[in-house]
């Protein structure tokens, strides 16, 4: 165990990484004042979120997008001040989310999470999720920047 963690400081901070999966299902926004320090940093690709406010908006435009949506924790592994979750969410695409509007169809995605604690709170958290899978289920159209020209052979080479 790292950083003087005890297998009950281990299990306790599962515990609190499971309560965030059951409060992002439930929409519970006042859950990240109990589940967050208030100077927490949510790093996910893409975005940034520092303090609780930016992190309940957070929460809240993902609810506004998928007000069924249903986490569940399919793996946990807690090493002192870390936990790290492989997760699955699925419900129905029923809001705006991430400029995409209501497509009505369900989906499945899956990602990994890991925080950080600090006195028994969530201190960091960076997550991984299959965000393009996502989008495709969600009917989504994507577009990749042009490849840059193909460079030509230099002076003097054969082609």
């Amino acid at each position: 165990m790292t950083g003087g963690a005890t297998a009950a400081s281990e299990a306790a901070n599962k515990a609190v990484s499971r309560r965030l999966f059951e409060a992002m299902t439930r929409g519970d926004l006042d859950a990240v004042d109990d589940l967050f320090t208030p100077d927490a940093t949510v790093h996910d690709p893409g975005r940034e979120l520092r303090g609780t406010g930016p992190i309940k908006a957070g929460l809240a435009d993902l609810r506004a997008g998928f007000p069924d949506i249903v986490y569940t924790v399919e793996a946990q592994i807690a090493e002192g001040d870390l936990v790290a979750s492989r997760f699955r969410g699925e419900g129905t695409h029923s809001g705006d989310f991430r400029g995409v509007p209501a497509s009505g169809r369900r989906f499945r995605y899956t990602g990994i999470l890991l925080h950080r604690f600090e006195g028994g709170r969530i201190a960091e958290f960076w997550g991984q999720s299959d965000v393009l899978g996502l989008m495709q289920q969600l009917g989504a159209t994507l577009s990749l920047p042009a490849a840059p020209p193909a460079a030509g052979p230099a002076a003097g080479e054969r082609p």
